[in-house]
């Protein structure tokens, strides 16, 4: 049990992605651009089905890529901002200049070389749980895709 009481807010919007082995990973992200509308604080969990080796694919993230997927944001809200749109406006600005599909990046190889960090990686077991900021840069990657 917690002592957060009072303090404690329901989760308002879940969201269930998998990756199966042989399809294509969930690209470079972090998950506040999916969330859209979620506050900052916002934790993400992400739970493996199974085992996952080291080259079985799983979530990846970004060395310290919890300050760039911040900084990102940041970058782009002042940019809207500046520009004049509306509060509603630049809370979606993130979303509307990702690839059409939301992501930062479909290669990580080529995002980590441009960033200047390395990817991260570990096996998981069953019942392992990986909580992360909604602004840690990851990805769900299929076996070896990196």
């Amino acid at each position: 049990m917690t002592s957060w009481k009072q303090n404690t807010l329901g989760i308002r919007r879940t969201l269930l992605r998998n990756n199966t082995s042989g399809k294509k990973a969930i690209g470079v992200h972090y998950d506040q651009i999916f969330l859209r509308y979620g506050e900052d604080t916002s934790v993400t969990a992400w739970v493996p089905m199974g085992d996952v080796a080291t080259d079985g694919g799983g979530s990846t993230h970004l060395e310290n890529g919890h300050t760039l997927g911040a900084e990102r944001k940041r970058e782009f809200t002042g940019k809207a901002k500046e520009a004049g749109m509306s509060e509603e406006e630049a809370r979606n600005v993130v979303n509307q200049n990702m690839m059409s599909s939301g992501l930062l990046a479909d290669g990580p190889k080529e995002f980590g070389r441009q960033v200047g960090r390395q990817w991260l990686l570990t096996g998981y077991g069953a019942g392992d749980v990986v909580l992360h900021t909604a602004y840690t840069v990851s990805l769900q990657r299929a076996k070896r895709q990196l």
